[in-house]
């Protein structure tokens, strides 16, 4: 129920925090949802850091059915900060996390030639 979401929400936010460098952020924008900005980034390095961060996550079930029930998906959304409405990058990222639940690594790229 909706107890068993909070919990997983608090965990993954103290886990995922935890695990952050010093000066990374992390937003909760949703139920078990969450924005982290990286500054500056080649695709290659976004995408090992967003398969890092759903291991980090795997790893922060507070129940052992949560491994079998959750399964974490990690959408990049690269961005020009000043160009790109903040509605633009929050839709890019929710496309990129449903082609992630799609793939074997759980971590999708937006792509605008895709779009």
């Amino acid at each position: 129920g909706p107890s068993y979401l909070d919990e997983l929400s608090r965990a993954a936010s103290q886990g995922l925090s935890a695990s952050m460098a010093p000066g990374s952020y992390l937003y909760h924008v949703g139920q078990c949802q969450f924005v982290h900005l990286l500054t500056d980034t080649s695709e290659p390095e976004a995408i090992l850091q967003a398969t890092w961060l759903r291991e980090v996550m795997l790893s922060l079930t507070p129940r052992e059915a949560a491994a079998v029930m959750v399964r974490p998906a990690i959408g990049i959304a690269p961005f020009i900060l000043g160009k790109d409405s903040v509605a633009d990058v929050l839709r890019m990222a929710h496309s990129a996390c449903h082609d992630a639940r799609s793939t074997e690594s759980g971590a999708g790229l937006y792509s605008r030639e895709r779009g």
